[in-house]
């Protein structure tokens, strides 16, 4: 009867044993766990922040390129409006010149 009580003791000491490692090892599980979901949501932000600025890089290379299309047509007008003036100051002066001409 000693040996079945002392070995009924060595028994629940194991389980003891074992139910603290089970512990232990749940609560490592859970940290970890816990580890893990933070950098899912920080690499969740990361992309969403590279996604960002990628969308940013895209607008403002649209907007340059606009502003670099206006400006080129805006220098096309301005060349199209200088050749009228060249046109019209021409015409006049050569119309005053041949005023001149015929009064000689």
């Amino acid at each position: 009867q000693e040996n079945a009580t002392e070995a009924f003791e060595l028994l629940k000491q194991a389980q003891s044993v074992i139910a603290e490692r089970r512990a232990y090892g749940g609560s490592l599980r859970a940290r970890t766990d816990v580890i893990a979901s933070g950098l899912d949501t920080a690499r969740t932000n990361q992309d969403a922040a590279r996604g960002q600025l990628a969308d940013t890089d895209i607008a403002a290379e649209a907007t340059e390129r606009s502003l670099n299309e206006a400006g080129l047509q805006m220098a096309i007008n301005m060349g199209a409006r200088a050749n009228e003036l060249y046109e019209t100051i021409a015409n006049a002066t050569f119309s005053r010149l041949d005023d001149y001409t015929n009064l000689a």
